[in-house]
């Protein structure tokens, strides 16, 4: 039960940033890479691949996250009758880091003009982005 409404308190923030993303894209579709540097920060890496150049912007996070867990018992214990079975569950949790990560790879064409652009990765990590791409 717990896990589920923790998934259920994340769709709201998945949506959102996604299309904070997907709108803040649109926005840089055809404009200079110039742009995107302005509220990305500095790439990452850039490439050029099979004559398209590439520039790439990367964040990585230590993030927590609820790791829910369930511990099922079963046994006997003496009664007057003979053992009386038992069974029971627990439901539990615990807390976890786990990393999280976000590539946002950006193509441009000889004029440095943005033909292309996506991303890769978590809500965690790419939160920043869509933030930073919405102001």
């Amino acid at each position: 039960m717990k896990a589920t409404l923790a998934l259920l308190a994340l769709l709201p923030l998945t949506a959102c940033v996604t299309d904070q993303l997907n709108s803040g894209f649109a926005r840089l579709r055809g404009q200079p890479v110039s742009l995107a540097m302005d509220s990305l920060g500095v790439p990452s890496s850039e490439r050029t691949i099979a004559g398209r150049h590439v520039y790439t912007w990367t964040n990585t996070e230590l993030v927590s996250r609820y790791q829910p867990t369930t511990s099922y018992t079963t046994g006997k214990v003496p009664a007057k009758s003979g053992d009386a079975r038992y069974s029971g569950s627990t439901i539990g949790g615990t807390t976890v880091q786990t990393s999280a990560t976000c590539k946002i790879e950006a193509e441009v064409d000889e004029q440095q003009r943005i033909r292309n652009i996506s991303y890769d990765g978590t809500v965690d990590a790419c939160a920043k982005y869509a933030q930073a791409l919405n102001r």
